[in-house]
């Protein structure tokens, strides 16, 4: 039997914190790939969502277009990839051309004229998603987020994934904002309230 020295301690020491070092590596590309995974469906469900808006026409800007946001909280890749993708499907809704950007937080805080609708593209830190939400209430549009545990924080709109993708809606939010969703929507959505 081997005597144990501290080189070969310190070596087995070194190759643990190796190991755990990759394994934390992966769990984070796995849960980076979830959480873009979700926002690929979330994109969906985000057109859907706009067209439940029955008062879409008070947010076309002054060239007729409805202002849609993609919204990023540290890399603005992101949000232009998810840019690009809404650019190729989402050209109108209700026959109103959109018009959609990507924009930070703080771009969008001090638009002069609000968006009809945010899609969020990153997960926000939760003074970020606060300061969102309540200029969406104060400023009446809508808020979709594709990850888990926004709509819960005050989100207006998100996805649900069980058994199937479902819709959730805020209805704290819903109420406050006075935004008129369609009863079809809200009938097929999972309504949260505190």
């Amino acid at each position: 039997m081997e005597p144990v020295t501290s080189t070969s301690a310190m070596q087995r020491i070194s190759q643990s914190v190796l190991v755990l070092i990759l394994v934390a590596g992966s769990m984070n590309l796995l849960a980076d790939a979830l959480a873009e995974r979700r926002a690929l469906v979330g994109l969906n469900l985000f057109r859907t969502f706009v067209a439940a808006d029955r008062d879409l026409q008070r947010h076309r800007n002054q060239y007729g277009y409805l202002p849609v946001v993609v919204l990023y909280a540290r890399s603005p890749d992101v949000a232009e990839r998810f840019q690009e993708q809404l650019l190729q499907s989402f050209s109108s809704v209700k026959e109103i051309p959109t018009d959609i950007q990507s924009l930070s937080l703080e771009d969008l805080l001090t638009l002069s004229q609000p968006p009809g609708a945010v899609f969020v593209a990153e997960k926000l830190t939760a003074g970020d998603r606060q300061r969102l939400v309540l200029a969406s209430i104060q400023r009446q549009f809508l808020v979709f987020s594709p990850f888990e545990g926004d709509v819960e924080a005050g989100v207006l709109g998100g996805l649900a994934v069980e058994a199937r993708v479902t819709p959730v809606v805020n209805m704290n939010t819903l109420t406050a904002s006075r935004i008129p969703l369609k009863q079809f929507y809200l009938s097929v959505s999972r309504r949260y309230a505190e």
